[in-house]
């Protein structure tokens, strides 16, 4: 455990990794003047992502150094934290070869500790696992920098509580609970279990009214039907005209996708918006790159058009024998490309949203988890006048290249768990197909 009186020494490759980590890690942090230089550099870093943080992280530290330039070699504070202070190593290091970073590192922190003598200690910490390593055969303390976020313990929008809490509020269906030590977030969903009827109590949190809404059945106004609690929840969130962005996030199979398009598809039937505009994903599975494609902006699309189109063919044969969908049935018919062309459907793709303002539309976002944090807030500040914008996704696939916690969907659904315009919901269960239960096991 990390105290005041640790002396920490990090590198370029925490940094760039999480900006966020100066306002995280505890400590006197010292930062190497190479690592500096690095950051300064944008081909040491692969990715454009990276080299994009690594732009940013020096930006920050410049404004640190420009603000306390008499603290550079002593300690500037770090706003937001309790005691953390930054300061910037610029003593000479007889290294031969300058590129070894792991070896700088080393003599950084055996002459830091040679300095200081007994009163403290010196701990190491990086993503570079080589130097990890090389610093704890030197008798280092070294430890590799932990994400901000952590995907195990991370936010699910849904909790299940025991009904003997639950307090009716003089009738008006709301509720509260006994146990007032307990905490939750605006529009957290909170399923009460055990109650004497055998009925679960399926409730979303006013943080404003501190009150437990229980939410009410429209599910007869939906093409599709929930398979399950998540999915119910999910339509709630979509259905609530208060929430201005929601976020649905979940494994394959788990219908995020088919529930978005659904709900999009009914609301635009009822006018309750003049458009859907979906956000394909054009980025490729894995290392697989496809040439220049032929054609307009349209048929350009057209090939990350798969999920959408998909998703509209199983609408269609589920609503087949549904006489009160008889007009959403006769636009499937005629096809996703007729329905753009008739203005029913927009594909926008990403890279030309920047300059445009979103109003009376219901926008879908889908494999939101390869969006960067800087793209992310160019979408989200888009939203227009009576739009309401989904994002769905699934944190456990990531295919950039960058940390969970650099991720513009964790970063959204975490910041704005508590957010009164925002709901989150993980759906969990797999609704798909056999293939995508083996796939779970793979």
């Amino acid at each position: 455990m990390l105290n005041d009186e640790t002396e920490v020494l990090i590198d370029d490759t925490v940094l760039v990794q999480d900006l966020g980590a100066l306002t995280i890690l505890t400590g006197k942090i010292i930062l190497p003047e190479f690592a500096i230089r690095r950051l300064g550099n944008p081909k040491n870093y692969p990715t454009a992502i990276s080299a994009r943080n690594a732009e940013m992280a020096c930006s920050f530290v410049e404004q640190l150094t420009h603000e306390h330039p008499d603290k550079i070699l002593t300690g500037i504070p770090i706003p937001g934290s309790k005691g953390t202070t930054l300061s910037i190593y610029v003593g000479k290091v007889d290294v031969s070869d300058r590129e070894d970073t792991s070896k700088l590192m080393i003599n950084i922190a055996n002459k830091l500790k040679n300095k200081l003598g007994s009163r403290s200690r010196v701990v190491i910490i990086s993503q570079n696992r080589a130097l990890l390593v090389r610093a704890r055969l030197a008798g280092f303390e070294a430890n590799l920098y932990q994400a901000s976020l952590d995907p195990k313990n991370f936010y699910s929008g849904h909790r299940i509580l025991d009904a003997n809490l639950l307090e009716d509020c003089d009738g008006l269906g709301d509720y509260t609970i006994s146990n007032q030590e307990l905490t939750f977030f605006d529009n957290e969903c909170v399923t009460f279990v055990n109650s004497p009827s055998a009925e679960s109590f399926k409730t979303i949190y006013n943080k404003a009214k501190a009150r437990f809404v229980p939410i009410r059945d429209g599910t007869h106004m939906l093409p599709v039907q929930p398979l399950n609690l998540e999915q119910e929840y999910a339509f709630a969130h979509l259905k609530n005209p208060e929430v201005d962005l929601v976020t649905l996030d979940g494994p394959y199979g788990t219908g995020k996708d088919l529930c978005a398009l659904s709900y999009g598809l009914a609301a635009k039937l009822a006018n309750k918006y003049k458009r859907i505009v979906l956000i394909p994903s054009s980025h490729p599975v894995g290392d697989y790159q496809h040439e220049t494609l032929p054609g307009d902006i349209n048929e350009k699309n057209e090939v990350f058009m798969g999920p959408y189109i998909d998703n509209l063919k199983s609408i269609q044969r589920l609503i087949a024998d549904k006489g009160n969908w008889k007009r959403l049935s006769h636009l499937l018919n005629d096809g996703w490309a007729k329905m753009i062309a008739d203005g029913f459907l927009e594909v926008q793709p990403l890279a030309y949203i920047r300059g445009r303002t979103f109003d009376d539309c219901y926008m879908i976002i889908t494999e939101a988890q390869n969006i960067n944090q800087p793209d992310m807030r160019l979408i989200i500040s888009r939203i227009g006048i009576n739009s309401k914008f989904v994002f769905t996704g699934d944190i456990a696939q990531l295919d950039t290249r960058f940390d969970f916690s650099l991720s513009g969907y964790t970063r959204l659904i975490d910041k704005f768990k508590d957010d009164e315009l925002v709901g989150h919901i993980k759906l969990v269960d797999c609704v798909r197909s056999r293939g995508a239960r083996l796939a779970a096991k793979y």
